[in-house]
């Protein structure tokens, strides 16, 4: 217990020292520790819930966030393969950087 503590505490410090929470989130998202709740960025919180398995919330995140290819794989991923389809077609027309 008392070592979850100082890794508590270090990753705190960690925030502090960085400028906020967002790059400690990003450290955790790599370790597989996806906390969405770090992010203020809405396309991070997107790729934080996608791996934490909310895909009906990540599609909103990414939506947010203007991805559309993104939102179309959380989307088809949560079960909604005509909506997927759609933010696809949305990232074609668009140009999404992930379809390069």
């Amino acid at each position: 217990m008392r070592a979850v503590a100082l890794i508590a505490a270090a990753l705190l410090v960690l925030a502090l020292a960085t400028g906020g929470l967002a790059p400690v989130g990003r450290v955790l998202l790599a370790a597989g520790l996806p906390v969405p709740a770090l992010f203020s960025d809405p396309g991070w919180r997107g790729v934080a819930l996608y791996r934490a398995e909310r895909f009906e919330a990540a599609a909103e995140a990414f939506d947010a966030a203007g991805q559309p290819f993104n939102q179309g794989n959380a989307l088809a991923r949560a079960g909604r393969y005509a909506a997927a389809l759609e933010a696809y077609d949305i990232a074609r027309a668009g140009g999404d950087g992930a379809m390069s």
